[in-house]
């Protein structure tokens, strides 16, 4: 056989195995998928999806039944790991922890998430968004620094749970951005912010600290009232008892 004859069968074969490689995953597909979704797809839920707490049995000693919080989200890689640290310099202090027997372990929760999410905050977030889910708020307004974690983190997760994130950034140059003078920049968490569309308030130091947090989240509130939203407020760093709830889980 010529070898164009040759190529020309070839091509004709790996041409027909290709088609029936094709219609024999089409069909792997749908069984796959008819299979996810009798048995799995109860794993494959919205972020916003409210999910039973079970405070812990220590907790019931402390606090009324009222008192507790019942649903949470899951947003967080949990439990993180927890990581021993190990070795240093001889003359570093690692050294002197070893000298003196002394372990040290690091709770890793900077691996709760990505980018967006990642960091301790998220726990809060999963309490504090629950929360404005099941008083059937549509935004989230909170407070922070320029570069703050918790905005940037509050931010993500109020678009994850199709609200809209109103962020108050306490900055000394807010009276130059008021008159345009200059912008807030995009970098660091301002550029996160920003990506996922939030409405950029901003505060000097002299105003938060005449004001308070409380004060600046609840006027952006009464103002996103009047104009027909149901906004719901989160406190700076996301910080009161029903976010406490958050870290009791490893």
């Amino acid at each position: 056989m010529k070898t164009r004859h040759r190529r020309a069968l070839l091509m004709i074969v790996l041409s027909c195995s290709i088609t029936n490689w094709i219609q024999g995953f089409k069909k792997l597909e749908g069984r796959t998928a008819s299979r996810l979704s009798r048995r799995h797809m109860h794993h494959m839920l919205r972020p916003d999806t409210l999910h039973r707490y079970e405070p812990p049995s220590f907790a019931k000693k402390f606090f009324d039944e009222d008192a507790m919080p019942t649903h949470r989200l899951r947003l967080a890689n949990l439990p993180t790991p927890v990581h021993r640290v190990i070795g240093g310099a001889q003359d570093g202090i690692l050294a002197r922890l070893k000298e003196l027997n002394i372990k040290l372990y690091i709770k890793r929760d900077d691996a709760t998430g990505g980018a967006e999410l990642g960091g301790n905050k998220i726990r809060k977030l999963e309490m504090l968004m629950c929360d404005a889910i099941a008083k059937r708020c549509d935004s989230v307004v909170t407070i922070g620094g320029e570069q703050s974690n918790h905005c940037r983190a509050t931010a993500a997760a109020s678009r994850m749970m199709n609200l809209s994130p109103h962020l108050i950034l306490r900055t000394r140059r807010a009276d130059a951005i008021e008159r345009n003078d200059e912008g807030m920049g995009y970098t660091g968490n301002v550029l996160f912010d920003r990506m996922v569309g939030s409405t950029i308030y901003t505060c000097t130091p002299g105003e938060y600290g005449r004001l308070g947090s409380n004060k600046l989240v609840g006027s952006v509130c009464d103002h996103l009232e009047s104009n027909g939203f149901n906004p719901y407020a989160i406190p700076v760093g996301g910080s009161n008892a029903l976010g406490t709830w958050g870290y009791i889980s490893a």
